[in-house]
């Protein structure tokens, strides 16, 4: 009974509210993640992170319809800047960039 519960509840939102309601609004796991990265950015801790190159992207837009967290990731390497809270680092974005205008790098900050 809890199963279907839980099922129709990221159903529901999923159609009420959009693609992954249930990962944007429900996850146990975002409160986190977005603390960690917060501390890892104001520490300046080594970590995995992404790098935009602006002048390689063609804003093709294969990016944006692979990102599977729905980020505006076109947008994003434009400005230069990678970070957004509910980035998960799956890396569709850098697999599916024919330009190479995604990177991931081990840095710190």
């Amino acid at each position: 009974m809890i199963y279907y519960i839980v099922v129709l509840l990221f159903l529901g939102l999923s159609v009420a509210i959009g693609r992954r309601a249930g990962c944007h609004y429900l996850c146990w796991m975002a409160p986190f993640m977005i603390l960690g990265r917060k501390l890892r950015n104001l520490t300046r801790w080594p970590a995995l992170h992404l790098v935009a190159m602006p002048e390689r992207c063609t804003q093709c837009g294969r990016c944006v319809a692979t990102c599977p967290m729905s980020l505006p990731v076109s947008d994003l390497v434009q400005r230069g800047d990678m970070e957004h809270d509910e980035c998960i680092l799956c890396g569709n974005c850098v697999d599916t960039c024919p330009h190479d205008s995604i990177r991931y790098r081990f840095s710190s900050g």
